[in-house]
């Protein structure tokens, strides 16, 4: 991981650190203290572009950070809050039910969020 991936990850671990609370009985599934996995409604959905040309879909639904390296189309949060990465080694945060296009951006990492980060409170 490259510096700036992980002062990225760092910091969002400051935030969720930040933001744990007790676990209301009802919520989007990050808002509830701190996640392992989730049931499929809060799934994340990466969809990028394969090699045949067509689109293919990267669904999960366990925190941590995944490395990739493909050309992203869209990025639908699901439940989750946390941060994609580019090929430039830029950060960029997305929030619960986030509905992002990627342009064909090379993604090269995804983290998904123990708890819901700070900037998405």
């Amino acid at each position: 991981m490259s510096w700036k991936m992980r002062a990225a990850v760092v910091a969002a671990a400051m935030g969720i650190a930040g933001s744990l609370a007790s676990s209301p009985s009802v919520a989007s599934a990050s808002e509830v203290g701190t996640q392992g996995c989730q049931g499929s409604g809060a799934e994340l959905r990466y969809y990028y572009n394969g090699s045949d040309g067509t689109t293919k879909i990267w669904v999960k639904n366990c925190s941590g950070y995944y490395s990739l390296n493909s050309d992203g189309v869209r990025l639908y949060a699901g439940g989750w809050s946390g941060v994609y990465y580019d090929k430039a080694g830029s950060a960029h945060i997305f929030c619960d039910w986030d509905n992002l296009y990627l342009n064909g951006a090379r993604i090269t990492g995804i983290y998904m969020a123990a708890a819901k980060i700070a900037e998405c409170q």
